[in-house]
């Protein structure tokens, strides 16, 4: 999993940048470090794991802009979907926004 594009332990804005989308200008720099971490590792696999890819790869335009930046960054995409309940979306969703004192 890369550590570019992660913003609190999620890859948003790399994958808005991924599917095409604007970011904030402070997450802009999101897809072009995850290219240059690409460049200097040996790993097989990379795992990009976003919630917010649920919404934008039901837009073709999204989906397709998508696979393509995935396949020209030289890599195999393949989808794995993990369906979650409710109780455990709306934690992961929370927790950015939970700070311990």
């Amino acid at each position: 999993m890369p550590e570019s594009g992660n913003v609190n332990g999620g890859h948003h804005p790399l994958a808005r940048q991924l599917c095409g989308q604007e970011v904030p200008h402070h997450h802009r720099l999101a897809a072009a470090k995850f290219t240059e971490a690409l460049a200097g590792t040996l790993c097989e696999a990379v795992i990009i794991s976003s919630e917010v890819l649920e919404e934008l790869l039901r837009e073709k335009q999204y989906a397709n802009a998508f696979f393509n930046r995935i396949r020209e960054l030289n890599l195999e995409p393949m989808l794995v979907v993990f369906p979650r309940n409710q109780p455990q979306l709306i934690n992961s969703q929370r927790l950015p926004t939970i700070r311990t004192v």
